[in-house]
């Protein structure tokens, strides 16, 4: 795309911007390309709307975003506190979703040290995984369903093991 692309919206869109506009009756030919299986919507929007658009969607991602560290962070400090391992899979549960929430939408790319995760959406889908695994940890220990609910433990435990294995 070269020199048409600012970078200026955020990188869940690509937006060009059409130096002589769109009158009606224009003719305008896009090349889209997507993996299988993902589909993706194409439209011409003004500048204006896309702008808000944008702003709207930054604002909340930033704010789920912003809440998943927090609580990741105070969960460290209660592990530390307390000394309860349940603190410390609910903290990896979150921060893991936090890593995968800024893999999966772009916001990794912000800091050179986290930017490599998102370059390959086979890491952004193990970063998936590593949500998934903690949260099921978390769940089980938090729940004490190995004690309660052992053929749930046994279901839970083969889910994990079959989304570890597909995952590599």
């Amino acid at each position: 795309f070269g020199r048409r692309v600012t970078g200026t919206p955020s990188p869940r869109a690509l937006v060009l911007a059409l130096d002589s506009g769109v009158q009606d009756g224009d003719t305008v030919y896009l090349q889209v390309r997507s993996p299988p299986g993902n589909p993706m919507r194409v439209r011409v929007d003004p500048l204006a709307a896309v702008h808000q658009a944008d702003l709207v969607h930054v604002g909340w991602r930033s704010a789920g975003l912003a809440g998943l560290v927090m609580l990741s962070v105070l969960a460290l400090g209660m592990w530390g506190a307390v000394g309860e391992m349940r603190f410390g899979l609910l903290a990896l549960a979150l921060a893991s979703q936090a890593l995968y929430f800024a893999a999966s939408g772009g916001e990794a790319h912000l800091w050179s040290a986290t930017a490599w995760l998102s370059r390959d959406m086979r890491l952004v889908h193990l970063t998936g995984v590593l949500a998934l695994l903690a949260n099921i940890g978390f769940a089980s220990r938090y729940l004490r369903l190995e004690a309660r609910r052992p053929r749930v433990t046994l279901v839970l435990r083969v889910l994990a093991a079959s989304a570890a294995v597909l995952a590599v």
